[in-house]
């Protein structure tokens, strides 16, 4: 198990400090706006704050036609959180955002760097290429990527451990942040197989059965519970999956969600799920069956709702690629190349999501 230093916990606030302090400049230059609460608080943001503030809309309205876009798209545990934490307080939500933002970026950073030493990379620089991975400023944005990334690094480490009921309790939580953490229980299941393997040479005993059956029905009761509540509200059990049709998804066979619309962002958004499907091709034998499961998952849902659009959001919490790429850049003494490379790409980000571009939705 992975004991942190009081020095691990000061790195982990004086990065999310610098990297707040980096986006905020970038918005400051960009629009003139001084506002720290502001160069946060963007796009789905606000989708965020409602729900905090006044709960989800009327159910009745999402068989509307008409409706257009709906905030039962979201998923419940992160603008809870925002809520109790404004009600306790006493202050708006998106200060509450803001506040809560800063222990979960640095809980992210914690548990990847336990799972990366996990893996293998002990030494402080392997670790930066998860630092300089494209479209990282959304870990310490107003957005539940942060929160997911965390629950889903934080269950891989506690079945590392053996301490299933954590890994159980954290992907119940999982499933209650984002859709894609209901289709990350599979892996969860071989990521616990793989490091127990004498359990298919000999066999399953009750603890065996006890502890998978946990990892599958803690999660299980949850999203069950959340579609109860849906059900209730809505007269539909999935109304998350409903209002997706807001924002030009539904069903589609992967292939056809890419290069389907013009402008920028949907081009470029193609473009990388394609370099992120070659990506997991060429790790592809280098990599244990969870983690190919995790990627293919990862991939191709989204690609089954006709959109790429935020895949490259999504790709903030491919993990299994991190630790491919940061083992090969381990063994290149020319690694600080790519990371300026990636330092680049991230400034290209800061401005885009400064001013509203597409692309940084």
């Amino acid at each position: 198990m992975a004991h942190y230093q009081y020095r691990d916990l000061v790195r982990a606030l004086a990065f999310v400090m610098g990297a707040k302090m980096v986006i905020w400049t970038a918005c400051y230059l960009g629009s003139g706006d001084a506002s720290w609460i502001n160069a946060f608080h963007k796009w789905d943001s606000y989708w965020y704050k409602g729900i905090a503030s006044a709960g989800y809309e009327d159910g009745s309205r999402l068989m509307d036609p008409m409706l257009g876009q709906s905030n039962w798209a979201f998923f419940p545990l992160y603008p809870l959180l925002v809520s109790i934490l404004g009600k306790v307080l006493s202050i708006d939500p998106a200060w509450s955002m803001e506040v809560l933002s800063w222990p979960i970026a640095m809980g992210c950073l914690l548990a990847l760097r336990a799972l990366f030493s996990a893996h293998g990379l002990h030494q402080q620089k392997d670790f930066f290429v998860f630092l300089c991975w494209p479209f990282g400023l959304f870990l310490f944005v107003h957005y539940s990527d942060a929160l997911y990334l965390v629950l889903l690094c934080a269950s891989l480490l506690a079945i590392g451990w053996d301490r299933i009921a954590i890994a159980a309790l954290c992907l119940a939580l999982l499933v209650l942040t984002r859709p894609n953490g209901l289709f990350f229980l599979p892996v969860g299941l071989l990521y616990y197989t793989a490091r127990h393997p004498w359990m298919v040479k000999e066999g399953l005993n009750n603890a065996h059965i006890r502890s998978a059956g946990l990892l599958v029905v803690a999660p299980a009761v949850s999203f069950a519970a959340w579609c109860a509540y849906q059900w209730h509200a809505t007269g539909d059990a999935f109304a998350f999956s409903a209002a997706q049709v807001g924002w030009g998804r539904r069903w589609s066979w992967p292939w056809e969600s890419l290069f389907n619309s013009g402008g920028f962002a949907p081009q470029f958004e193609s473009w990388y799920t394609l370099i992120l499907m070659v990506a997991s091709g060429w790790y592809w034998r280098r990599m244990e069956w969870s983690f190919r499961v995790w990627l293919v998952l990862g991939i191709v849902i989204p690609m089954c709702s006709g959109s790429v659009d935020s895949m490259t959001r999504f790709a903030i919490a491919f993990v299994p690629l991190m630790l491919m790429v940061a083992k090969d850049l381990a063994q290149r003494p020319r690694a600080g190349l790519f990371h300026g490379v990636l330092l680049v790409f991230h400034l290209i980000c800061l401005a885009l999501w400064a001013t509203y571009h597409p692309l940084m939705a």
